[in-house]
């Protein structure tokens, strides 16, 4: 006999549902309004088993005591209390995209007049995208690569008898128009296109499913305050660290601040930007000039934030292993960069 799945309300009307397990298809017995039935119930789900051991777990969170931003002393103090091994749920959507898109490139000719050059590109390309499903502020992990060849059926009984199985927060539909944004800002980044006047995109072949993955939680005390490590339970990496700072690099960081900011303002705007402007010979000089003192003071705000912010924040150490993150800050870096070397 199948299951009755209650709790449901009907969109038209609010009325109470209730529907078989499996059927797509049903009817609000209030207002008689045909329902599609959606949601996660026929959702492929995987998890990938650990690798990794208990104790070797350990003797990584240990290993990573060590280091010259984290107190001289954790290695010694720092007593380990726990060690859990969780499965955490994952988004994987793929999609092939196709599709085109038009706009212009826009640049500055040499003399300084906007100009714009029409460009079409079309679009034919499967994108993949994986997310964590829960809030990632706890564990402080929100992607992590792995290959389809490590999957295995979705088994609760196993994986409970390993560790604890989270379930996802999220739905189905709002992780599917999640990764169609990010498939567009892929696109769009790709493209290189300044003003879109033209965009149709069509997402086809959708593979949407939940993967389990296995982390190790290492919980441990220092001089009475609780900090955690997430270990890679496949690979063994640090994917996640909190850990107590080394007071004397926070005093260094004040004192490098200092000396920085005392040398930028001291040599480069009291000596080498007035010479610059005494053997200007020509606009390019004039202009060459504005950027050095741009970049002096871009690098002199960024010290001394950098500088602050290790001497304020650097009580407590966070290191993230994940790539993820570089990587979407260089190609911010780059897109800057090209931004303005085209509008220069």
């Amino acid at each position: 006999m199948a299951q009755i799945i209650a709790g449901l309300t009907c969109p038209n009307c609010g009325g109470s549902l209730e529907v078989s397990e499996g059927e797509r298809i049903a009817k609000c017995q209030f207002c008689d309004a045909p329902l599609l039935v959606v949601g996660d119930i026929s959702l492929p789900r995987f998890y990938i088993p650990y690798k990794v051991k208990r104790l070797e777990a350990f003797y990584t969170a240990r290993k990573w005591f060590s280091g010259w931003q984290k107190a001289s002393d954790l290695r010694k103090s720092g007593r380990i209390s726990d060690i859990s091994l969780v499965y955490l749920p994952f988004w994987r959507v793929s999609y092939q995209v196709i599709g085109a898109i038009k706009g212009n490139r826009v640049y500055r000719d040499e003399n300084n007049r906007e100009r714009r050059v029409p460009v079409e590109r079309a679009v034919s390309r499967t994108y993949s995208w994986e997310e964590i499903a829960i809030d990632p502020h706890e564990f402080g992990v929100q992607y992590i690569p792995f290959l389809p060849t490590q999957l295995k059926p979705f088994s609760a009984e196993e994986m409970r008898r390993e560790g604890m199985v989270f379930e996802p927060m999220g739905t189905e539909t709002h992780a599917r128009g999640k990764a169609k944004l990010v498939f567009r800002g892929y696109i769009l980044d790709e493209m290189d296109i300044d003003e879109i006047t033209y965009e149709k995109l069509f997402y086809l072949k959708e593979d949407i499913s939940l993967v389990y993955y296995p982390l190790w939680i290492v919980r441990y005390l220092y001089k009475e305050r609780a900090y955690q490590v997430v270990i890679d339970g496949v690979e063994n990496k640090i994917l996640y660290g909190r850990a107590p700072g080394n007071n004397f690099s926070r005093g260094l960081a004040l004192i490098g601040t200092l000396f920085g900011v005392t040398f930028l303002m001291t040599t480069v705007f009291k000596d080498v930007v007035p010479n610059i402007f005494t053997n200007m010979t020509g606009e390019g000089s004039f202009f060459g000039a504005l950027i050095i003192i741009a970049l002096t003071f871009l690098g002199g705000l960024w010290i001394i934030f950098s500088g602050f912010s290790k001497f304020r924040y650097g009580g407590e150490v966070i290191e993230d292993g994940g790539e993820r993150g570089r990587i979407s800050i260089s190609l911010t870096l780059r897109e800057l960069w090209r931004l303005f070397i085209r509008r220069a």
